[in-house]
């Protein structure tokens, strides 16, 4: 009996994890490394997020980029106007917070 339980509040908590965290798939619109914040075009809609020091950023080929918002890859700035990526974002303490942005378009992208 005791198993059962416990086994149904393990389920429990991976869906409100899973529930609690969202992903945006969208492009970049603009990069405000003062402010930590960047905004996604989503659906023609523009979403202003706020980065943390705890982002991580992913490059196209899975690489992690060093430097945040200010980070070099491509020999120019990573996330600039025009890039797709999938933000992956967690509610906590009543705010959402971004914990990861993919960077999924590469320099031919990002030049269109």
């Amino acid at each position: 009996m005791v198993r059962r339980v416990l086994s149904a509040f393990v389920v429990l908590l991976a869906f409100a994890a899973f529930i609690l965290a969202g992903e945006i798939k969208g492009k970049i619109t603009k990069v405000d490394a003062e402010n930590n914040k960047i905004t996604v075009t989503v659906d023609d809609k523009d979403q202003e997020l706020t980065i943390t020091k705890d982002t991580k950023f992913i490059s196209p080929k899975g690489n992690e980029l060093k430097g945040g918002l200010k980070s070099k890859a491509f020999g120019e700035k990573a996330l600039k106007k025009g890039i797709s990526a999938t933000i992956t974002t967690e509610k906590k303490n009543d705010k959402e917070v971004v914990t990861e942005v993919k960077l999924t378009g590469g320099k031919k992208q990002a030049d269109k």
